[in-house]
């Protein structure tokens, strides 16, 4: 495998339900580009896939993702048009059909935050890249 790309690559995504799956897809193939290994694109791709669903669904508005690999962490930024927003992990209700995406964000990722300006929200996660054998 190749060592990590130290370039960032974003996306516009439109606020529509094919969002998540198109971002899927550009992590993916950002990760295997940037020859990190299959687990790490794995949960990437998972975590971004939340962070665009909740993106769409409570902001409603375009979101931009942005996509820095490295030589040892991966880090994803997902903004909204949403300054205002509320973004924090709460208790998991077993009868509830939706609201596990921060759960898996908060068990998954190694570091995540939230970072507000007056007109966005950001929410960003990092995974730690293993070192290559």
């Amino acid at each position: 495998m190749s060592e990590p790309l130290a370039t960032s690559v974003s996306v516009e995504l439109r606020a529509d339900t094919r969002a998540p799956s198109v971002a899927r897809r550009f992590i993916s193939a950002t990760c295997e580009a940037s020859g990190i290994d299959p687990d790490t694109c794995a949960t990437a791709a998972l975590l971004v896939s939340e962070l665009v669903a909740n993106a769409v669904i409570h902001a409603r508005t375009e979101v931009l993702m942005h996509v820095q690999p490295a030589a040892q962490r991966l880090r994803v930024e997902v903004s909204d048009g949403d300054p205002t927003g509320d973004v924090h992990v709460q208790p998991i209700d077993p009868a509830a059909m939706a609201g596990r995406g921060l759960q898996l964000l908060n068990a998954l990722a190694d570091d995540w935050g939230v970072h507000t300006t007056t007109t966005s929200k950001t929410v960003w996660f990092e995974l730690t890249i293993p070192a290559q054998q």
